[in-house]
């Protein structure tokens, strides 16, 4: 609910929202979290759904492998292991390349 100037929101649209949520308030829902997609709301996604957690992924086009090259750190590599979103083999398979840590 963003304004067209980029404003926080319209404060009648949040009005229709809290009115349609308090609407059904005991109806069962279809899902405990729902995450936008991309590399690292898949991988978000996956680490939820790993914890019992029921997981809708908003994802702008057709969701499949990711075949990319991108910047993670070996210590986020190892929390998303810590997880249980990889394993070593899946992190030692993937790394390409490795630079020295170079950010102040």
């Amino acid at each position: 609910f963003v304004t067209e100037d980029g404003g926080s929101g319209s404060p009648a649209c949040w009005d229709a929202l809290r009115e349609v949520a308090t609407e059904n308030l005991d109806a069962e829902l279809d899902y405990d979290v729902v995450v936008c997609g991309g590399t690292l709301g898949i991988f978000i996604a996956l680490s939820l759904q790993n914890k019992g957690h029921k997981v809708c992924v908003l994802e702008g086009g057709e969701l499949r492998g990711r075949e990319q090259e991108w910047n993670i750190s070996m210590n986020e590599m190892e929390e998303l292991m810590e997880l249980g979103v990889l394993t070593q083999q899946d992190i030692d398979e993937a790394v390409t390349t490795e630079f020295p840590g170079c950010r102040s």
